[in-house]
């Protein structure tokens, strides 16, 4: 089904650039020490010589796996919620919620990281982005064909 790999491909791949990104710019975070225990590698001899620009390293280490894993959500809650029960208004509002909560956890310290505005702004225009797509690619009749937009 057309619709099925679409979303698929909405929800994974901005999970595996996150990752991605957490591997070249974040060596500090969980997953790149799972990722290094896993590969037994002490320092990222694939990447070593890797560069970017300072701005850009700068953004992708700080804003990029938010942009990309904020976007995930959206399709993958519009995936899971019946579309007639829940419009895409209400997974936008469920997803900005959930990231914003995410945000106040960390700034509480219940779950680590670093709370930043900056960061649930970032989260927003990613929801609102994933949210416009949706609505284009309904429009196209590449998701469920009874599904409507209100």
């Amino acid at each position: 089904m057309i619709g099925r790999k679409t979303y698929i491909a909405h929800i994974f791949v901005p999970l595996i650039l996150g990752v991605l990104l957490y591997f070249l710019f974040r060596p500090d975070t969980y997953i790149s020490t799972f990722l290094r225990q896993i590969f037994h590698e002490a320092a990222w001899g694939p990447i070593n010589g890797f560069t970017v620009a300072p701005a850009i390293g700068m953004f992708l280490r700080n804003f990029g796996c938010d942009l990309l894993w904020a976007y995930s959500l959206v399709f993958a809650v519009h995936f899971f919620a019946d579309s007639s029960v829940m419009p895409l208004r209400f997974v936008f509002i469920i997803c900005i919620l959930f990231e914003f909560f995410i945000e106040y956890l960390q700034y509480i310290d219940i779950i680590p990281g670093v709370f930043d505005i900056i960061d649930m702004a970032f989260e927003a225009f990613a929801s609102l982005l994933a949210s416009i797509i949706i609505l284009i690619i309904i429009q196209r009749g590449k998701f469920h064909e009874k599904e409507t937009i209100a």
